[in-house]
Parts: structure tokens; sequence; C-alpha cells
């Protein structure tokens, strides 16, 4: 199933096992928000783009993979 842009609250809802992982993201760069600008600026190649709802699926369930 190919998810498209939506926003970020509406992709948990879909998802709610990653509502705790995501929150973990939040935390990690929360607090550094030129980091989290400059992650997106390099994934994406603009400063400001619609996030695609598969690139944060897949992106936190990456996360959550890792810390286990």
């Amino acid at each position: 199933m190919e998810l498209k842009s939506a926003s970020p609250l509406a992709i948990l809802v879909r998802h709610p096992v990653l509502i705790a992982e995501a929150a973990r993201a939040w935390g990690d760069t929360g607090l550094r928000p030129a980091y989290r600008r400059w992650r997106i600026h390099t994934a994406y190649g603009t400063d400001n783009p619609r996030i695609r709802a598969a690139d944060l699926v897949h992106f936190l369930h990456w996360r959550r993979q890792m810390r286990r």
C-alpha cells in the first residue's frame, strides 16, 4: 500500500505502534531544530518539504529496530 503525504499526526493514528518511537525521535531532535532541518534538507533537498508518509513510517520502524 502506497502511503501519500499526510500530517505526521494522521500517520501515527494509522500506526499507533510507532507513537512511542515518534516521541523518542522528537525528544532526540526536538531541542535541536537546526539538526532536524539539516536532516530533512539532506533527505529531500529542500528546507520545507512535504514529508511522505511512507518515509516517516519507514524511518520510525528503522529507529525501533536499531534500538533492539
